[in-house]
């Protein structure tokens, strides 16, 4: 009786032993090649109490600051000393879950608000905007996530929306003229948005199961690194250097239930906030091979119950080398990875060569992603990794300037530029558009392509005369950037068995371009169809439906007049405009390809005139 109590008893010893063991079996580490500098908790501790992370510096007097999202605002912190970062100032109301990113002395915000922090103790809200889940600022232009919006921000006071790249949305990241798009259950989309009224998609890819939530680049942009916050495919590597062989090269993951959120890349590393796992950085000098090379835990041990707690965001970017962290529970951390690097710094003065004047607001980059932007003194001071550099300064309407500078870790680099007023440049693909013969109450339409091809901002005014026969089409857009391109459509719609002829003059900050119409109307094979043409507008039943992934949308005009045609989803967000131009009267086609949007119902919508008809269809894959 005594011996197996004994025994019982060393079970239970050795049971309760081994669970106090495993824990610290599983999560005997903190951290491995990174350490803790210093941490706050501006508004407590709590779930979800702050969101995302970022960093500035204040140009006179060299400090960094760190900024985290929470539900009190934007909080900005002083790192001079880092072991004891230091709340100075908050922005916004209360609110939460939302974006941050700074440029020169500004900071913007999720919500849709832009700061000047040039008095980091009292920041001053300047400007709103439409707000998004996610920001990049490729100055001077904003892209947003959700909606997928483009904005103009040359004029932080007057930020203008200018163009929509459409399609699924997460996040995003902008490098020399190229959007790589993380859709979320969508897609991963590469675009072109050098023209920002004609977003251009040169690659599409998925996989299975996983939630495109965030992508980043390798400095070559050969390589495309893409983070699945919901599925289990971790953190993958693409081979993008051919768009028509995309293969994924590499994959990191922790554990089955391990959820990756951030990343960005610095050097030879990515910087991974993989919540409840904390930091990862990975050594990725071969993309085909990465491999972890450092570790830290923002929340220990792990909550093993919120696979989205603990670590939200992560900014590598920080000139002392020092990384930012944001901890949705335990707020803002201060760590030291042992392989980081301090970074280069680089004081740029930028003028106007005619009259050696300051120029705010102009921009210096270094290959399209660590930028400098200009206060009111002409001068901006920004940091990048040691190494060589075409830095291009530039600001609209000026011609840029490209300087080779090599940049060196812990030393400032002074760049003085003088940047010389530009010419104003206009082109139109065509200067006389001839219609031809065409039979009486027939249609015919071509199109006109306005190019700014230099480097001023355009302002388009449209004037035409004798334009009887012809209807013409208003532009996309009235304000051209330089590298933008609108079109006209031109109708020719002859009344009567005559010659047409008429003029579009197009003025602008280039002078005046002048497009010459003709046509001519001929009774040949002409009959009375008028019983033939639509006697309302009607919109009909997709076919397929369901369908996956094509299907034609048919639709009835009884008048010649501009139509738009859209698609929504259940909840109303606009997800493709397939058609905003002048038709003729008469019954029309439209396929919508719907290859890179997710399986659902959505709402198709047509506007003409005063009319506007919906209708459903399935997209089923």
């Amino acid at each position: 009786m005594t011996q197996k109590l004994k025994s019982k008893q060393c079970v239970l010893c050795f049971l309760i032993i081994m669970l106090l063991i495993l824990p610290s079996i599983s999560f005997s580490q903190t951290s491995s090649n990174v350490t803790e500098v210093g941490k706050i908790a501006p508004v407590g501790m709590g779930t979800s109490f702050y969101q995302d992370v970022w960093g500035t510096v204040d140009k006179s007097t060299g400090i960094e600051y760190g900024l985290i999202t929470s539900f009190q605002g934007v909080i900005l912190i002083d790192l001079s000393q880092p072991s004891t970062p230091l709340e100075v100032s908050r922005m916004g109301g209360v609110r939460g879950d939302f974006d941050v990113k700074a440029f020169g002395h500004y900071v913007v915000s999720g919500v849709g608000e832009i700061f000047d922090i040039s008095d980091v103790s009292n920041p001053v809200l300047i400007s709103t905007f439409g707000g998004a889940h996610n920001l990049y600022v490729d100055y001077p232009f904003l892209y947003t996530a959700c909606p997928n919006n483009i904005y103009d921000i040359s004029d932080p006071y007057n930020p203008l929306l200018i163009g929509n790249y459409g399609g699924g949305c997460h996040d995003l990241v902008i490098m020399n003229d190229t959007a790589y798009v993380a859709s979320g259950w969508t897609n991963t989309r590469i675009l072109d948005v050098s023209n920002k009224y004609n977003i251009v998609t040169m690659l599409e890819f998925d996989l299975p199961n996983d939630y495109s939530h965030f992508v980043f680049p390798t400095r070559d942009r050969r390589h495309l690194f893409l983070t699945d916050e919901v599925g289990s495919w971790g953190t993958t590597v693409w081979d993008i250097s051919d768009y028509d062989n995309v293969s994924m090269v590499s994959q990191f993951t922790i554990h089955s239930l391990s959820t990756t959120h951030n990343l960005f890349i610095k050097g030879n590393y990515a910087y991974i906030s993989h919540y409840t796992d904390g930091l990862r950085i990975l050594e990725i000098s071969d993309p085909t091979n990465v491999s972890e090379a450092g570790f830290f835990y923002t929340n220990f041990p792990p909550d093993t119950q919120n696979r989205f707690n603990s670590n939200w965001g992560v900014y590598p970017y920080a000139p002392s080398g020092l990384i930012y962290l944001s901890d949705r529970s335990n707020g803002f951390f201060v760590v030291d990875f042992e392989s980081s690097n301090s970074l280069a710094a680089l004081f740029a003065t930028v003028k106007d060569a005619s009259d050696n004047t300051p120029i705010i607001h102009a921009w210096s980059k270094i290959e399209g992603y660590f930028t400098g932007v200009t206060d009111s003194l002409g001068e901006s001071l920004f940091y990048a990794p040691e190494d060589n550099y075409n830095i291009i300064t530039n600001k609209f309407g000026y011609y840029p300037d490209t300087t080779n500078l090599t940049l060196i870790k812990d030393n400032t680099i002074n760049l003085d530029v003088l940047l010389e007023p530009a010419t104003p440049e206009l082109s139109t693909n065509t200067n006389f558009i001839d219609f031809d013969s065409l039979i009486i109450q027939a249609a015919s339409v071509d199109t006109l392509f306005i190019s700014n091809n230099g480097y001023t901002v355009l302002n388009l005014e449209i004037e035409t005369s004798n334009t009887s026969g012809f209807n013409i089409g208003s532009p996309a857009g009235t304000v051209l950037r330089p590298g933008d391109e609108v079109l006209m459509r031109i109708f020719f719609i002859p009344t009567e068995a005559i010659n047409y002829e008429g003029t579009i003059f197009i003025t602008s900050e280039a002078g005046m371009d002048t497009v010459h119409l003709s046509g001519t109307g001929t009774s040949i094979g002409v009959e009375d169809d008028s019983n033939l043409l639509p006697e309302k507008i009607t919109l009909y039943q997709n076919y397929p439906n369901p369908f996956n992934p094509t299907t034609i949308i048919k639709y009835d005009l009884t008048e010649f007049g501009n139509v738009k045609l859209s698609i929504y989803d259940i909840n109303g967000n606009l997800v493709q405009t397939l058609l905003n131009s002048y038709m003729p009267a008469g019954t029309h086609e439209i396929e919508w390809n719907a290859a890179g949007v997710a399986s659902g119902i959505y709402i198709y919508s047509i506007e003409s005139g005063n009319a506007v008809l919906n209708k459903k269809l399935i997209l089923l894959k």
